[in-house]
């Protein structure tokens, strides 16, 4: 199966898509760096390195700034995306991505670092608004199943290069080596089309056709493809898009509900316990690993499991990997808790030891979340809503992500602080459970069709999940 994906990037009809994906994920990819950027400086900015003496409370607001600033900026991509298109609006990220990396490259003091981790929440907030809507609108349903991930496999591949690189040089050097990134991705993503929803939300019927031709590269499809498009979109402006539509429309509502419930799932699987508490995890192998050995190797599993886990999700399905991967979460943090919970005692009375369990415990933990947790929530962001309020919805989505993240951490720490590290285990696997039960009844199957077909079942009486999948059959053409 890969293999044949790889040949059909290389010399088949789907390679257009597929570099404009990868190309476009770049904002993914530079976004995690700057948001993973305080885990190998904090300590820097602590030492005698650092030009002015920092304090351990002002260093902790590096870790805060960029979530305030993208819950106050989401609401500003809805507008761009709509007024100036999907491009236009991934292309504007690149300014303040270089903006904050030019900051820190020259940073003497706290305050200087403030405004760059503040120009890096807007990163966040586009991410999100903005490149699910970009990949789920120029990628058909085949390259969308396995190339789709690109936007979570870049932000993985970014937490793991920042905590390589920023262990190994100053905060200038870092900056300065990171800087080419958005650069790159200016000049390359340049070169990219619009996508032909944009262009048909817009009337420009011509313009749409051409993005669409140069994207699929197929003649004997393109045709019927772009009839069934306009259809769609012309069904979709016919609505209103505002935002109280989100709720009084049957289908959006019901697409909201599923996709905050997705976001919340997603948060409350634990993912960021085992990410803060890795160097704890690690420690307790006899021989001990650093703190920045341990985020190396969780970072890096993290992201080789998720680039993986997509020619996983494309054999499964998104709705029964999301089962499977909600059920291997609980039953590992359960153990987790328990072990956390029972083995201090049993190794005092009975000497019983399992120092690699917690380790195990979470490489397993990565495998099921890469395929299912981590994965689906992204890919339903950019499928589930029409295309003329898409961004409106994003928009609200972006802020409750902010406030779940928020919250989870603190509930982990709270909970840390006064119980020990079972208590958030035990949470988490309780809240993967109850996961389980909403993806079994609730979350759609949208693998194999395109964004008219999910948007009709939506608006149709039956059954989201036991509508069948209907899976492109055109052939690779070398």
């Amino acid at each position: 199966m890969l293999v044949n994906h790889i040949k059909g990037f290389i010399c088949g009809q789907e390679w257009k898509q597929i570099f404009a994906i990868l190309t476009a994920a770049l904002v993914s990819l530079n976004t995690a760096l700057l948001y993973a950027w305080p885990s190998p400086s904090i300590p820097i900015l602590l030492s005698s390195e650092f030009p002015t003496n920092v304090t351990m409370e002002e260093a902790s607001y590096t870790t805060v700034i960029p979530s305030i600033a993208s819950i106050f900026s989401s609401p500003l991509y809805p507008f761009l995306m709509d007024k100036f298109g999907r491009k236009i609006t991934l292309l504007s990220v690149a300014l303040p991505q270089v903006l904050s990396w030019i900051l820190i490259s020259k940073a003497n003091d706290i305050y200087t670092i403030y405004l760059s981790r503040l120009l890096s929440g807007f990163s966040n907030s586009c991410l999100y608004a903005t490149l699910p809507v970009y990949i789920g609108e120029i990628s058909s349903p085949k390259v969308r199943g396995l190339w789709g991930n690109a936007m979570s496999c870049c932000a993985y591949f970014g937490l793991c290069l920042m905590n390589i690189v920023g262990s190994m040089n100053s905060l200038r050097s870092t900056a300065n080596i990171f800087l080419a990134i958005p650069v790159i991705f200016f000049l390359l993503f340049m070169a990219m089309p619009e996508t032909p929803y944009y262009h048909l939300m817009n009337g420009a019927e011509e313009k749409a056709y051409t993005a669409l031709k140069s994207l699929r590269r197929n003649q004997d499809t393109i045709e019927k493809e772009f009839v069934e498009m306009k259809e769609g979109v012309a069904e979709q402006m016919d609505a209103n898009n505002r935002f109280v539509d989100l709720v009084r429309v049957k289908s959006n509502r019901q697409a909201l509900i599923i996709a905050i419930t997705v976001r919340g799932i997603q948060q409350f699987a634990g993912i960021s316990a085992f990410a803060v508490y890795a160097p704890y995890l690690f420690a307790r192998v006899d021989g001990g690993i650093t703190a920045s050995t341990s985020a190396i190797i969780y970072t890096a599993a993290l992201t080789f499991c998720s680039c993986t886990g997509s020619i996983l999700l494309d054999f499964l399905g998104r709705r029964r990997a999301m089962i499977i991967s909600c059920v291997g979460c609980a039953v590992v943090l359960l153990l987790e808790a328990a072990y956390f919970y029972f083995i201090p005692e049993l190794s005092r009375l009975y000497q019983i030891r399992m120092p690699y369990f917690p380790i195990l415990g979470m490489l397993i933990y990565v495998l099921v979340y890469s395929f299912g947790l981590g994965i689906i929530p992204n890919l339903l962001l950019g499928e589930l809503f029409p295309s003329n309020i898409k961004g409106k919805a994003l928009c609200i989505l972006n802020i409750i992500f902010g406030i779940y993240s928020s919250i989870s951490t603190k509930v982990f720490q709270v909970l840390y602080s006064a119980y020990g590290i079972y208590a958030p285990m035990l949470l988490f696997g309780i809240c993967c459970i109850g996961s389980t039960i909403f993806s079994v009844y609730f979350v759609p199957e949208t693998s194999g069709k395109t964004l008219q077909q999910i948007q009709r079942d939506l608006k149709g009486s039956s059954n989201l999940n036991q509508v069948e999948v209907k899976v492109e059959t055109d052939k690779d053409n070398s």
